[in-house]
């Protein structure tokens, strides 16, 4: 059986990396619970920086299981930078954001700009929608600029399409 940091009356210290989140969620006015700390320090921040995914990482949001944490879903877990910023209200639950028509996140980060580890081959990002209903060509994430995409994907009722650093296509 598997117990929680501190499950039998031991203490939890929170890693390096979890506190400087906890620290940045606070720094932006929000709070998150010493035991929801405890789980993304056990099953996400520590795995992570033990198999050096953590490190190579420009950013990294995590928006569902903080349901009344909205703040804490907003700050970036890798660094003090790129605070996420609803527009047009989007609907913050537990599984996350969610928008019935204009409302989007912007994640004031310019991948073009401020992307030090996410290159052309290095690159990788996604989403998670549960039971869309898209119609045209939404973009649930990514940018278009310019006339060409950097970082892209589209979807409609044929499924997703998606490119990476280039104009167009998966690459």
């Amino acid at each position: 059986m598997i117990f929680p940091f501190g499950f039998l009356g031991g203490s939890y210290t929170p890693s390096t990396e979890a506190l400087a989140w906890k620290t940045r969620i606070e720094s932006n006015g929000g709070i998150i619970p010493t035991p929801t700390l405890q789980i993304f320090d056990r099953e996400l921040i520590t795995p992570a920086v033990a198999a050096g995914i953590w490190s190579e990482l420009d950013r990294l949001n995590v928006y569902c299981g903080l349901n009344g944490f909205e703040i804490a879903a907003r700050t970036n877990l890798i660094k003090n930078a790129h605070y996420v910023t609803p527009v047009s209200s989007p609907i913050f639950n537990n599984n996350g954001y969610a928008s019935g028509g204009t409302g989007y996140l912007n994640l004031n980060y310019n991948f073009a700009t401020q992307a030090v580890k996410f290159t052309r081959d290095s690159a990788i990002f996604g989403y998670c929608a549960f039971n869309p209903t898209f119609s045209g060509s939404p973009r649930p994430m990514g940018s278009l600029g310019g006339g060409s995409s950097r970082n892209d994907c589209e979807r409609d009722a044929n499924g997703s399409t998606g490119s990476v650093n280039t104009s167009g296509g998966l690459s």
